[in-house]
């Protein structure tokens, strides 16, 4: 097992999944675990919190319906976070005693599960991040890949009915929705780095290349469902081999330098 393996989803990996209850919305439970298990198989699913608070009633009803575990943690001394500290300790006991996991994944937006995760990595298992988009770029960058939890709440817009006579011509005109531009110098820098290794280059080695640039990489995040889709909607920058899945950067510095010819 390695570290900086590349996450693509394998049936043959095994997860464990540790929530920060306190500090994760249990209305996007069901859509997390659905993104985790794109990457393995959910051996350890465990829930941390104080259940005597509010905030924490709405994950009840979800611990039988998805087989989680729960540790319920006492607010017994002011100042310190129990479930931070239950958390990040059965985190290491499982770190140090399931030599099967392949990996963890820690829900939290919270920055003091930074050392965990590079704790983690040091011990050659990889590490999946899952929290809002403000979570600080420490915990973000101390993951092998960080998933924001907003491109997971993400939904189309319902239309809305108006009878013809009410719609104006501004309202005739379709509402693009608003993304950043494609980042054709982060791809550039992500091909050029597998290049350097002599790999073939696949879609799924370039989603771990940009991964290990910016562990918070999404395609989403630019209004595609999945990396190829971007990589293809960029043709003055990459072609793709008649198997749909090698492709090169139209650069003709790079076509000799590759081992590999998908075209041929």
């Amino acid at each position: 097992m390695s570290a900086t393996k590349p996450l693509q989803a394998e049936p043959s990996e095994r997860i464990a999944v540790l929530i920060d209850g306190e500090n994760t919305q249990a209305a996007l439970a069901e859509r997390i675990l659905e993104a985790i298990r794109g990457y393995g198989k959910i051996t350890v699913c465990k829930l941390y919190g104080d259940f005597s608070q509010p905030n924490m009633k709405p994950w009840r009803n979800l611990i039988n319906a998805h087989a989680i575990q729960t540790s319920h943690q006492n607010r017994a001394v002011p100042g310190k976070n129990a479930t931070d500290i239950a958390l990040t300790a059965d985190a290491i006991e499982l770190l140090l005693g399931d030599g099967n996991l392949s990996g963890f994944c820690i829900v939290s937006s919270d920055s003091d599960f930074t050392s965990l995760a590079l704790r983690i990595r040091q011990k050659e298992r990889w590490v999946i991040g899952v929290g809002r988009k403000q979570t600080p770029t420490a915990f973000v960058e101390a993951c092998n890949h960080f998933i924001f939890v907003e491109t997971l709440s993400e939904k189309p817009a319902v239309p809305v009915v108006v009878p013809a006579k009410a719609v104006s011509k501004q309202a005739q005109t379709p509402k693009t929705p608003s993304h950043p531009p494609l980042p054709e110098q982060l791809l550039i820098e992500a091909y050029r780095m597998l290049l350097s290794t002599g790999n073939q280059i696949t879609v799924g080695l370039m989603g771990h290349a940009l991964h290990q640039i910016d562990p918070a990489f999404n395609p989403k995040t630019y209004g595609f469902s999945q990396l190829s889709k971007l990589l293809r909607a960029i043709p003055h920058l990459f072609t793709f081999a008649p198997d749909g899945e090698h492709f090169r950067l139209i650069d003709s510095a790079d076509q000799g330098a590759m081992s590999y010819n998908p075209y041929q």
